[in-house]
């Protein structure tokens, strides 16, 4: 039987890869994506409602984005509950910016 950890960590491993049908296999339909930055600063901005529009959103980040670093070690799982903050670099793969 998968357990909770299983699932969340397989989640971000399916980010990580940048495999957004394997990420999407364990989205609900009412799924909801935030990113929070106003979307008069930038057009990804904001939030985003359903599983077809984030995941299409999320595709998008992950065509402009190279992770650099993506670091789970902070996982903690309890019963039914996950949580972890997360560090994250990306790099813009048009302009190189490390971001």
């Amino acid at each position: 039987m998968t357990g909770p950890e299983t699932i969340v960590c397989e989640i971000y491993d399916a980010w990580r890869a940048q495999d957004m049908e394997w990420f999407a296999s364990y989205l609900p339909d009412d799924f909801c994506h935030v990113i929070h930055i106003p979307t008069d600063i930038h057009p990804l901005g904001g939030t985003s409602r359903g599983k077809a529009a984030s995941i299409a959103r999320l595709g998008v980040i992950a065509d402009d984005f190279e992770i650099l670093r993506f670091d789970t070690s902070g996982l903690i799982v309890q019963e039914a509950r996950a949580g972890v903050e997360i560090p994250v670099r990306y790099r813009h793969r048009e302009t190189d910016i490390d971001l």
